[in-house]
């Protein structure tokens, strides 16, 4: 395995050009020769955005390399000619580095601020020359591997002091890196909906948003953590019976404001019967219901709430808890007195709101379509 070659150091000039670290294409114990490359904005030609030159030059007694004068090609003589040779491997050296300015430069403006270029260790260089049908159809394959991976390397890079220094120095980058790590998890949260969202099995939908927990943060307009799943919140007797069990328990970040939400499935009615022969509709048992639970549990949590810190967390405030009931599908609301009443009902609730699953998936769609126009 051949030795990785020393980083590239690019120091701006100007807006439109930048000097590279020489390159030592020839050295011995007192002469050396050296290409010394610079990137320029070129507004005639985008694609010629590096110039350059040859420079020998000789060691000073302090160990310092100095450049040789140089000699004017105007100088040389009829019959006289002026040759630098190039071995291969020197050849090499200098496509090598002449050919990654240009593969980075020839597409990007000249960098605004220093920045080094480091060699790919030649195990991954061949994973990151990978054309995007050929590393999808790749983590297709591998997709245990893959999500390992990906996990790990973020741990990695997100306790790297010299990643966030990169980051510092190309902050327009941020945005598209953080799209393109959460844009994964909301497709595959958005196929989980398409798949299930006619299944009535409730452990399954328990299990489905406990394990994709982050959706949440799509009901507030504030980001919010999952404190328990299936949390009591007060209620028992003497004879501890008749406690209640909330879904979920959360808490805002800032505010430390206790939350509860409560879930059905998506195939739970909203609406009930027709009333009277009327064009009236009101609310089905299971959503009258799950509002009524709600608001008993958040009546029991502000009670004892002073208790519950203790096994929960000592921050907890429930002085006005927010409550939310995921439930049913919108689908069903199929004429305009259906849907005016369902908007009717939630509209004038007091302490509690309620949001259909399909509701909350559209909010995942939204930002799937917004983030995935992030660094296009």
């Amino acid at each position: 395995m051949s030795e990785p070659r020393p980083p590239i150091a690019i120091t701006p000039t100007s807006r439109s050009s930048a000097t590279v670290t020489d390159v030592v294409l020839r050295e011995t114990d007192q002469v050396r020769l050296v290409f010394r490359p610079q990137i320029v904005d070129n507004p005639h030609n985008r694609r010629a955005c590096v110039d350059g030159s040859f420079i020998y030059q000789r060691k000073r007694k302090k160990d310092d390399w100095e450049d040789v004068n140089n000699i004017s090609l105007s100088k040389v003589h009829s019959g006289e000619a002026y040759k630098l040779e190039l071995h291969a491997e020197e050849v090499l050296n200098f496509l090598f580095t002449v050919g990654k300015l240009w593969k980075r430069y020839a597409r990007e403006e000249v960098p605004s601020s220093p920045t080094t270029l480091v060699e790919v260790e030649t195990r991954l260089a061949p994973l990151l020359s990978l054309n995007e049908p050929d590393l999808r159809a790749l983590v297709e394959a591998h997709q245990d591997d893959t999500l390992t991976t990906v996990a790990r390397v973020a741990r990695l890079i997100s306790g790297s002091s010299s990643f966030r220094t990169l980051l510092s120095a190309n902050p327009e980058r941020l945005p598209m890196l953080t799209a393109s790590l959460g844009l994964a998890s909301l497709k595959e949260a958005f196929s989980f909906w398409e798949v299930n969202s006619a299944s009535s099995d409730e452990p399954l939908w328990q299990r489905g948003l406990s394990e994709r927990a982050f959706l949440f943060s799509q009901l507030f307009h504030y980001p919010v953590v999952v404190v328990l799943e299936k949390a009591y919140v007060g209620g028992k007797r003497v004879s501890n019976t008749r406690g209640g069990v909330v879904d979920y328990l959360v808490q805002a970040e800032m505010t430390k404001s206790a939350v509860l939400i409560e879930i059905k499935t998506p195939s739970t009615p909203l609406l009930g019967g027709v009333y009277r022969g009327e064009d009236v509709y009101p609310p089905s048992r299971d959503l009258g219901g799950g509002i009524a639970q709600l608001l008993q549990y958040k009546a029991t949590l502000q009670r004892e709430v002073r208790d519950l810190r203790a096994d929960y967390r000592d921050d907890l405030e429930a002085d006005d808890p927010h409550c939310v009931l995921i439930i049913g599908n919108s689908a069903e609301l199929d004429s305009p007195a259906k849907k005016q009443a369902f908007d009717r009902f939630r509209a004038r609730l007091h302490g509690a709101a309620v949001v259909t699953f399909d509701e909350l998936f559209a909010r995942v769609k939204n930002l799937i379509d917004l983030l995935s126009g992030i660094g296009d």
